[in-house]
């Protein structure tokens, strides 16, 4: 497992893929913006939205232990990559413009 830190946000900014597997409805109510929602029952049958093995792909979810357990999934179907990020509280705030990035 790799840990989260500061290199995560650059990660996302950089294409990582954003993977939220929270039910549909959860993911309709709020969501980080540009996130994948395939719920955790779907993985299996969706991993093909993932992209190949090597893609970034950072995972949050309802709760750390589902996180963690979808990458378990993840990393048995091959992918190399993943981050957990645990739940949506725990995602970075993305800059809105350049002047955010900036000061």
């Amino acid at each position: 497992m790799k840990k989260i830190n500061v290199a995560l946000l650059e990660k996302i900014k950089n294409g990582a893929k954003i993977l939220d597997i929270r039910s549909h409805k959860e993911y309709n109510k709020s969501h980080y913006a540009g996130a994948i929602n395939i719920p955790f029952k779907n993985l299996f049958a969706k991993k093909d939205k993932l992209g190949n093995n090597e893609t970034q792909i950072v995972i949050y979810g309802k709760s750390f232990s589902k996180s963690f357990e979808a990458e378990k999934i993840l990393k048995g179907l091959g992918f190399k990559n993943i981050f957990v990020a645990g739940t949506l509280k725990n995602m970075p705030e993305l800059p809105k413009s350049k002047e955010e990035v900036n000061g």
